[in-house]
């Protein structure tokens, strides 16, 4: 699976009258080799894992 990396920088407070929950999150990583990501996301009462490649070269897509 390819991911698409998008980021925005939102730079108005309007965005935060359409929030409609909060949540605590912890987060933790999990590997030693520079060529992936582990990553483990807490909240509540479940976990995420998610496993992350290096980016292709155009640094838009990496593997999932």
């Amino acid at each position: 699976m390819l991911e698409i990396e998008l980021k925005f920088l939102v730079s108005s407070e309007a965005f935060k009258k359409e929030a409609f929950k909060a949540s605590n999150m912890a987060q933790g990583f999990l590997n030693s080799n520079e060529s992936r990501c582990v990553r483990i996301r807490i909240t509540g009462d479940k976990g995420f894992l998610t496993i992350k490649g290096e980016s292709l070269a155009s640094g838009l897509f990496r593997l999932e």
